[in-house]
């Protein structure tokens, strides 16, 4: 044997370990325990899934489910092209419900018996001749080979939907006051989200019932869709959904410069920094609205309307904090030496809308739907099969049966009296 010849059969023997290896369940098992960790991982740290090895992991499954679908694929072919393969007479016997008789009746006869009887079961008969042996193989709930299957191809799908969904979804939390409105670019066609209005509703006892957000989404300067977002009743926009996910108060800013004109408007949302214009270093942030100046002082419940209302505020230079303070509605804050004024002039509510788009979400559903058709068939749809193996025997017919699956042992029973009829 020669030296090439030898390189190539250890070749081709790696090649065969990796793609035993590749699709193998031990492998597939190990690979969806990690993803369980690293799903469990990024309940609390969102950045897991669009990390480079989460990904590679999720590759890998994939390429296990691949390669361990390819490896069944012929002999499922088979099974539902060709029937049930033929098994060696001798070995039927030490099948579930296997037994060996003797009968004074022929081969045909028999055949002709079992095989209407096996029709009647609405089992797939196949006939075959080896020799002197007739052999009879028969199967039924053949639907339930194709779970296994089903339930490779939805894992793959829905592997692939959440790389789809992690690699060009996006989710942004907004927080619009009303009558504000944002534009969102991340998609194809950018378009704009406006809240109209903003509402609470209480049960009567007083507790919060919901909370009620009327948007619009505009697009090509025209309003094309308007509805309420509730929390369990999001707006859908071209597989964009928005959610109705916080709320709270967004203070009226007026910026102006040291000559007194005004040089900046917004509505901004409590928490949420301003960067002023007409300076690259400087920023407010205001940290909270207190509707009552005895709520800031003596930690008083605030109750009914604003009475001596503050905003507490934080300024910042330079991304370093300059000053804080609490100032009053129409109070100019001033923020340096020749660099104007900050003046909260009013409050607003303000909606959080979240803004979801998971291009991946339909192939999720479709593999979760074909997981439980799956699941279905190979729980209950039970796949069945049984052989017969007749064979002259002085002057009559020596049959052997095996069955495997569920309710072989009581069709064997049956066969055996249809088998012995007339013998």
């Amino acid at each position: 044997m020669s030296y090439r010849t030898v390189m190539n059969d250890r070749r081709n023997w790696e090649w065969k370990q990796l793609w035993l290896f590749m699709g193998s369940m031990r492998l597939g098992l190990l690979l969806l325990l990690l993803l369980i960790g690293a799903m469990a991982a990024g309940t609390a740290l969102p950045a897991i899934y669009r990390s480079g090895w989460y990904s590679g992991l999720l590759g890998l499954l994939c390429l296990n489910l691949v390669c361990c679908s390819l490896r069944r694929l012929p002999a499922w072919r088979r099974l539902i092209w060709d029937g049930p393969p033929a098994a060696a007479p001798e070995r039927l016997e030490q099948l579930p419900g296997g037994y060996r008789v003797s009968v004074t009746a022929s081969q045909a006869e028999v055949a002709e018996r079992c095989g209407y009887f096996l029709r009647r079961q609405n089992m797939r008969l196949k006939c075959q001749a080896a020799g002197p042996v007739r052999q009879l193989c028969a199967d039924k709930g053949i639907a339930g080979s194709w779970g296994i299957l089903l339930a490779h191809v939805s894992v793959l799908l829905i592997a692939c939907g959440a790389v789809w969904g992690s690699w060009y979804g996006y989710t942004m939390t907004v927080k619009l006051p009303v009558g504000g409105a944002y534009t969102v670019t991340a998609g194809q066609e950018p378009f704009v989200v406006r809240l109209h209005q903003f509402s609470t509703e209480y049960y009567p006892d007083g507790s919060v019932s919901d909370w009620i957000s009327d948007i619009g989404i505009e697009a090509g300067g025209r309003e094309v869709l308007r509805q309420a977002v509730k929390v369990n009743h999001p707006l859908d926009y071209h597989g964009i959904r928005l959610y109705q996910s916080s709320y709270g108060t967004a203070i009226k800013t007026v910026v102006a410069d040291a000559a007194g004109q005004v040089v900046q408007q917004a509505a901004v949302a409590e928490q949420e920094l301003l960067s002023l214009t007409g300076s690259t270093d400087m920023a407010i942030l205001p940290v909270g609205y207190m509707p009552d100046r005895r709520h800031l002082r003596d930690q008083l419940p605030v109750m009914g309307q604003a009475k001596n209302p503050y905003v507490l505020y934080v300024l910042y230079n330079g991304g370093e904090e300059q000053s804080w303070g609490a100032a009053a509605l129409g109070q100019p804050v001033a923020l340096g030496p020749g660099s104007g004024t900050v003046t909260f002039t009013g409050t607003v509510p303000f909606s959080g809308v979240q803004i979801k788009h998971d291009p991946g979400m339909p192939l999720v559903w479709l593999g979760f739907a074909l997981m439980a058709a799956g699941f279905f068939l190979g729980l209950y749809v039970r796949y069945r099969c049984v052989w017969l193996a007749i064979e002259p025997d002085q002057g009559g017919s020596c049959v052997r049966f095996g069955g495997t699956g569920g309710q072989a042992e009581e069709l064997g029973k049956k066969l055996h009296a249809i088998i012995i009829q007339g013998s």
